[in-house]
């Protein structure tokens, strides 16, 4: 009796890490993993800091010309973006529900900027899952390279954020899911 514990033990640990090491699924000819464990987990990160007055108004001519629209200096901006990668949770339950993911993301962020009276603007990249998604999506403006070269380097998650506000103050998040990270951080009074 205990060697045949003993075997549905062994047997069911077998099962387990076969089972948690195939949790890659390929899209586009690349192996992702599209669930929220570990390893995407710890991919999660957010950098902030202050630029110079003179380092914030260059930065926003840069911004106006990758963007192509003018960025009054006294407005907070959002800039989400999205790029191929090797996580993405985003994936996990298809192109249906990922397009559907897109729009509440369209809408939430839309909201939240105006919530905050900051500026909006949904970027995605040359090398991006679903690419034909964002390319219906009057909203999205394709990256030169700018965005993925200069502002959003890592390239681990599908998904990043980027927050300047007029006193300098920014925020720089790689994660899914955001709106309430996003929220908070452009509700904070930073007093420089």
């Amino acid at each position: 009796m205990k060697k045949i514990t003993l075997r549905i033990i062994y047997l069911f640990t077998i099962i387990m890490i076969a089972s948690c090491s195939s949790t890659k699924i390929k899209v586009d000819g690349k192996k992702v993993n599209p669930l929220f464990n570990h390893d995407l987990r710890k991919n999660i990160k957010l950098y902030e800091g202050t630029l110079s007055k003179s380092e914030y108004v260059a930065l926003i001519e840069k911004l106006q010309i990758e963007l192509q629209t003018e960025i009054p200096l006294h407005k907070s901006i959002l800039i989400n973006y999205n790029q191929k990668s090797s996580h993405c949770h985003g994936l996990h339950f298809g192109k249906e529900s990922f397009e559907e993911s897109v729009d509440l993301l369209i809408k939430t962020t839309n909201q939240i900027t105006s919530d905050n009276d900051a500026l909006n603007f949904l970027v995605y990249a040359q090398e991006t899952f679903y690419k034909d998604i964002y390319e219906r999506k009057p909203e999205y403006q394709l990256d030169s390279g700018f965005f993925h070269n200069y502002v959003f380097t890592e390239h681990k998650l599908c998904q990043a954020f980027f927050i300047i506000k007029p006193n300098g103050k920014f925020y720089r998040g790689y994660q899914e899911y955001y709106d309430h990270p996003i929220k908070s951080l452009l509700e904070k009074d930073e007093n420089l």
